[in-house]
């Protein structure tokens, strides 16, 4: 959890390796994976806050060729 821009709450949970059972901790690493959509969606939605891009409208009257 981050207050004030400050980490002020960590916490690990799971199993970090199968094979030894080292437990997750707050300095644990994860591969980032597909991250590419939810990054999309979130421009796009951004895009739709700002009243630059409607949700209903065809996505060929934003594109040009």
């Amino acid at each position: 959890m981050v207050k004030d821009g400050q980490l002020a709450w960590a916490k690990g949970y799971g199993i970090a390796n199968n094979k030894t059972k080292q437990s997750v901790t707050n300095n644990t690493l994860f591969q980032a994976g597909s991250i590419s959509k939810p990054v999309a969606a979130l421009a796009a939605l951004k895009l739709v806050q700002e009243n630059k891009v409607d949700l209903d409208t065809d996505v060929n009257q934003y594109l040009t060729s």
